[in-house]
């Protein structure tokens, strides 16, 4: 008997009992449902709305494809591929998404550098999913991308009104229709805070709050967002142009989604989170493969994290200095020598775990592109030396010293030559090193000095 359905033969023998007892048996279909419920292809441009006028294309990769299979229930799932048109065969992985989809959803997802290489990687024609089964087996569905028919742009209607939201009350976001949009496409609205998804529509149309492409609006219920809060909104538009129902729901189609902010009161004024600045800086050349990636925040930031990476395949850890102000990205192995890596804060497609102490959501995709030599710093750092006298300024400390190019120092304060106060963070990628630093001596600081950071 196959684990986890129904045998004819039991049914036989059960009716027959309950017969005897005067129960009849109704026939309800299958005993047991599929182990997936839907499955998908999806080629698409991502876009941002900033105020009320049209949306923009993003400037950091704005094209993707992304497949995915959500398994009935966890574990329910084993293992998924899919076969490209060309033939070549992808992985489909579980996704960190939390959630109710959490331990049910598998993707691959990839945001190519152009619209040519999108259409070159991931051509129209036939998408094969190959689903491997705790109860169903292994099974073979298939779905098609034809014609790029894609939809209109997602443009909030009411974009001031969502910019001092109270969130005591029920609030009805609102958009322009999607163009020939019909019950058969898919609209999604995601809304975000550091933490996680705060809101969000169905998944798939076969949700009970999914929107199908006629929707022009949701409300969102008093208490769901928090006063004083800023939260990312996404709002994808889906023409669904293939579908399956031979195993589990499928369908393949072409997306766009826009990007927007909405503040809740007490916000009104508030920016996001933002990067002052990355070390080494972008476009660097002949960086150490051992270097730490440094990013500065132009406030104190909560604990999330979230990068993503073109050009190496390095796994990453991460901590934040005292202030919460600087995080810095580091490797078990060296970066690759030789090659160009962008590193991505904050990936758009990813989780958006940056955001200040209070949650507020980080500006998405923060890029930082550095080109690696084959070279080293040293794990102990060579102590600086002052090549000349510091000179104060006013209110401006310069000073030059001797160290060494792309390693961190600590600027320092003291009033007493005992007590030291970390003051300003000192990168470089020449040596010797010199910097204008900016003082405040109202607190009766005069001595200063120069410490080198420790490599992880």
């Amino acid at each position: 008997m196959t684990p986890g359905k129904c045998h004819a033969r039991w049914r036989t023998i059960l009716g027959t009992l309950l017969a005897a007892m005067g129960i009849g048996l109704v026939a309800v279909g299958n005993c047991s449902a599929a182990d997936v419920q839907f499955y998908s292809v999806l080629k698409g441009e991502y876009y941002m709305q900033t105020n009320n006028g049209p949306p923009v294309l993003r400037p950091f990769r704005p094209y993707f494809f992304r497949a995915s299979v959500l398994g009935a229930s966890n574990n329910s799932l084993t293992m998924a591929t899919y076969n490209l048109p060309s033939g070549i065969t992808r992985p489909v992985f579980p996704s960190s998404i939390i959630g109710p989809y959490l331990g049910r959803l598998y993707q691959w997802q990839e945001r190519p550098s152009s619209k040519s290489s999108l259409d070159s990687n991931y051509r129209n024609g036939t998408y094969t999913f190959n689903l491997m089964t705790r109860n169903d087996g292994t099974k073979n569905t298939t779905l098609n991308l034809a014609g790029d028919q894609y939809p209109s742009v997602p443009r909030l209607t009411n974009w001031p009104d969502a910019q001092h939201i109270d969130p005591q009350a029920d609030f009805e976001l609102g958009w322009e229709p999607m163009s020939g949009g019909t019950t058969n496409d898919f609209i999604e609205l995601i809304i975000h805070n550091s933490t996680g998804i705060v809101f969000r529509t169905g998944f798939w149309l076969g949700e009970s709050n999914a929107l199908s492409g006629t929707a022009t609006g949701v409300r969102i219920p008093a208490k769901t967002l928090q006063p004083s809060r800023l939260y990312l909104g996404k709002l994808l538009f889906q023409k669904t142009v293939s579908t399956a129902t031979n195993y589990a729901f499928g369908n393949g189609g072409y997306a766009r989604q826009t990007d927007f902010y909405l503040a809740t009161v007490g916000a009104e004024t508030e920016t996001p989170p933002d990067v002052i600045r990355f070390f080494p800086p972008d476009g660097a050349a002949n960086v150490p493969v051992n270097v730490q990636v440094a990013v500065e925040f132009d406030r104190p930031m909560g604990p999330g994290f979230n990068v993503a990476m073109i050009g190496t395949t390095n796994s990453v850890q991460h901590r934040f200095s005292a202030d919460k102000r600087t995080c810095y990205v580091f490797s078990s192995y060296p970066w690759p020598a030789g090659q160009t890596v962008t590193f991505c804060f904050n990936s758009l497609d990813g989780m958006l775990s940056f955001g200040d102490s209070n949650g507020n959501v980080m500006l998405p995709d923060r890029t930082v592109r550095l080109s690696f030599s084959s070279s080293t710093l040293p794990t102990n750092a060579v102590s600086p030396v002052f090549a000349s006298p510091a000179l104060i300024s006013g209110q401006t400390l310069k000073l030059t010293f001797m160290g060494e190019a792309f390693r961190g120092y600590c600027l320092q304060i003291s009033t007493n030559l005992v007590d030291w106060q970390d003051y300003a963070t000192i990168y470089s990628t020449t040596n010797p090193i010199s910097i204008s630093q900016p003082i405040d001596r109202t607190g009766g600081c005069n001595f200063f000095r120069v410490v080198a950071r420790p490599l992880e």
